[in-house]
């Protein structure tokens, strides 16, 4: 389709095993879209621990329309008993 970005293949990340874990946790009941992580850029640490993760993201439409986004997880304090979250999902391409 013209003027449609054709997303290059990218290879599955390596991320940290608590932010692999993390990501399962936080995407796991998502509807509409899959989320492969591509590069784990860094973290930030707030009340928490915020990890920024660069992801491709595949709709369930019937084309499968791919994008590349940039992906805020949160880890809470352990001792605040919460689970991981997504805190955003912002579009790159």
């Amino acid at each position: 389709m013209l003027g449609t970005w054709e997303i290059a293949k990218m290879k599955k990340s390596s991320l940290p095993e608590k932010v692999a874990n993390g990501f399962s946790e936080a995407t796991k009941n998502l509807k509409g879209a899959k989320y492969r992580p591509v590069l784990y850029c860094g973290k930030q640490i707030v009340a928490g621990t915020n990890h920024m993760i660069i992801c491709k993201q595949t709709l369930s439409d019937r084309e499968g329309t791919e994008h590349v986004v940039a992906m805020m997880l949160h880890q809470p304090l352990p001792k605040q008993g919460k689970k991981w979250e997504i805190v955003s999902i912002t579009p790159i391409v």
